[in-house]
């Protein structure tokens, strides 16, 4: 055998690896470790909780949450989508941070209108889900 597959690593994760070999009279010496690996980055698995919408003004909204602290790859941000409660939720317009910042305010918005909003992590991989 010449090459071997390593499953059900978890993402994001650094390996090395040693190789033994094994004959009908024994197992010899492990060889030296591998250079370290690291394993793919996954999608955010958790969504954002804690969500909170607070008006600022006739036109403004803070929105702030907590993230779930996941080590799938390097956090890149948060996407926000929004939407008016009289349009449907793929008529959403999106806004991103970058980093671990946990608020966003919303400018430009419509006056005595009702909003939807959602909040999901995003990496390398892709996106999280989004908060409820």
């Amino acid at each position: 055998m010449e090459s071997a597959m390593a499953v059900d690593l978890n993402p994001w994760v650094e390996y090395e690896f040693r190789v033994v070999a094994t004959n009908p009279i024994g197992t010899g010496d492990p060889s030296i470790p591998s250079r370290m690996i690291r394993t793919n980055e996954a999608e955010p698995s958790a969504a954002p909780i804690d969500v909170k919408a607070t008006s600022v003004s006739v036109s403004e909204i803070l929105v702030t949450w907590k993230h779930i602290k996941e080590n799938l790859g390097r956090p890149q941000g948060f996407e926000i989508g929004y939407w008016k409660d009289t349009e449907p939720e793929d008529s959403a317009e999106t806004v991103r941070t970058r980093g671990n910042e946990s608020f966003v305010m919303l400018m430009g918005l419509e006056g005595d209108t009702l909003y939807h909003l959602t909040v999901r992590a995003y990496n390398g991989a892709g996106y999280g889900p989004p908060s409820e």
